[in-house]
């Protein structure tokens, strides 16, 4: 079972941030914090902040104190909680939380221009040729590949062109959408 949260950052997200904070813990402010740009911080406390919501609607505890913790491979996770698992994004002004009793990842991103060009180095050639000239199509396949990433918890450091993402067996454990001008893909296995 999974949970999923697909987002727009509003537009008086300074009237509401303090509310978004107040649910996530103190390392995890402090950790957010770094981020240079005013919007990158609070899309990353609306992001966190869904995650956290979605794991207590999961687990049926809305006072559960949940702190956000990172393994060795800089993955995030509730130290306190076992068996629950998140993954969240964001690509202003959108962002998005998945919630699951197993592993899971996702990964959104606003479509928008972009050099085809990157799918030479960074998809297979199966890949290469469904996108095409699509600018959507690329989307799909990024959205994949970052969610399929963020799953196995290697994130970027995975070398993208070394899996594909639209044949079996990886392809059947993908959903996909187009929401409000954003491509959103998660990967979990049942």
């Amino acid at each position: 079972m999974k949970k999923i949260f697909i987002g727009i950052l509003p537009e008086n997200y300074k009237e509401k941030l303090t509310d978004a904070e107040k649910t996530l813990d103190k390392k995890r402010i402090e950790e957010l914090s770094s981020r240079k740009k005013e919007t990158e911080y609070a899309i990353s406390v609306f992001a966190s902040a869904a995650a956290v919501r979605l794991a207590k609607e999961f687990i049926g505890d809305e006072n559960a104190e949940l702190i956000f913790e990172r393994n060795g491979n800089g993955k995030p996770y509730f130290k306190n909680t076992d068996g629950l698992f998140f993954s969240i994004s964001h690509s202003f002004p959108h962002y998005a939380a998945a919630v699951s009793d197993k592993s899971v990842g996702i990964d959104i991103e606003k479509i928008r221009d972009v050099n085809l060009n990157i799918s030479k180095r960074m998809f297979t050639e199966n890949e290469r040729e469904y996108v095409g000239d699509d600018t959507v199509r690329f989307f799909e396949v990024w959205t994949k590949k970052e969610a399929y990433s963020k799953f196995t918890g290697k994130g970027l450091g995975e070398k993208f062109s070394s899996f594909g993402v639209l044949l079996p067996p990886l392809a059947d454990n993908f959903t996909f959408e187009i929401k409000d001008g954003a491509a959103v893909a998660v990967y979990s296995v049942s």
